[in-house]
């Protein structure tokens, strides 16, 4: 492998890796966030049942959250360390400035509405789609909307 392949290569893999880290910074959000709402229904739980299951369930699911938030964690540190390990000036190497990060979406107002009329066809082939890779109809096109534009 000449010089120029292998720096192409890394620049490749570089920007792999920025990718995981950036939707993994965007999973920890999220992560974060469902932390917080599980936490403030905790404290809400009226004291006649502070010794139901539904406190055990919510401790649960907290320790899973947050056991994700250590994963998430870990995953960032260890792109940061593979990313050092190109010895590639990252200066040169940053997604198109005019895009948006996971993170920044995230934290843009959660949705607006436009209206489109489409075919009976199409929109049977969405269903199908969303149906095939396990999210919704307004989902996938949001998703093939982004990767258009985005």
């Amino acid at each position: 492998m000449n010089k120029r392949d292998k720096q192409r290569l890394q620049t490749e893999m570089a920007l792999l890796a920025l990718g995981i880290k950036e939707k993994s910074e965007a999973l920890l959000l999220l992560v974060e966030n469902a932390i917080d709402n599980e936490n403030e229904k905790l404290e809400n739980i009226p004291e006649s049942f502070s010794s139901s299951s539904i406190v055990n369930d919510i401790t649960e699911i907290i320790e899973a959250l947050e056991s994700c938030q250590e994963s998430s964690n870990e995953v960032i540190n260890n792109i940061d360390d593979i990313v050092s390990s190109f010895e590639l000036d990252m200066q040169n190497i940053k997604p198109i400035a005019s895009r948006k990060t996971s993170v920044e979406l995230l934290q843009e107002p959660r949705s607006s509405n436009i209206l489109i009329k489409i075919s009976p066809i199409l929109h049977g082939a969405l269903k199908k789609e969303a149906l095939n890779q396990n999210i919704s109809v307004n989902g996938l096109i949001n998703n093939a909307i982004f990767k258009e534009i985005m």
